[in-house]
C-alpha cells in the first residue's frame, strides 16, 4: 500500500475500474487523487491509518463491456455464499 501513497505522491493521475460481473457492466473513474497524511483525519474513519481523496475528472460507463458472468448466490446470512459463473447470452 505504501508504494502506490508513494507514486500518487510523485503523479496524483490515477484511475478506479468497478466491474458489475453479474450484468457485464464497466465504470471507470479518472483524475487526481492526494494522500492525506494527517493522522487525526484518519482516525475518524475506523481502520484507517491514512486518506485518500480522490477528485473525479472523467466518467466512463460502459453497458455489457465484459463477456464473463459471475453472480453471488443471494441466500441473505448464509456463510456458504459462493461465487458461481454462468453463461449468459451477451446482448448485440
Amino acid at each position: 500500500m505504501y508504494m502506490t501513497l508513494g507514486n500518487i505522491e510523485l503523479d496524483p493521475r490515477c484511475g478506479l475500474l468497478f466491474l458489475d460481473w453479474e450484468h457485464g457492466h464497466t465504470l471507470q473513474l479518472t483524475g487526481r487523487a492526494r494522500v492525506d497524511w494527517n493522522p487525526d483525519r484518519a482516525a475518524t474513519v475506523p481502520g484507517a491509518q491514512r486518506v485518500v481523496d480522490f477528485e473525479v475528472q472523467r466518467v466512463v460507463q460502459v453497458s455489457a463491456a465484459i463477456p464473463q458472468r459471475w453472480f453471488i448466490a443471494r441466500f441473505p446470512r448464509d456463510p456458504r455464499e459462493r461465487a458461481h459463473r454462468t453463461e449468459r447470452p451477451v446482448p448485440g
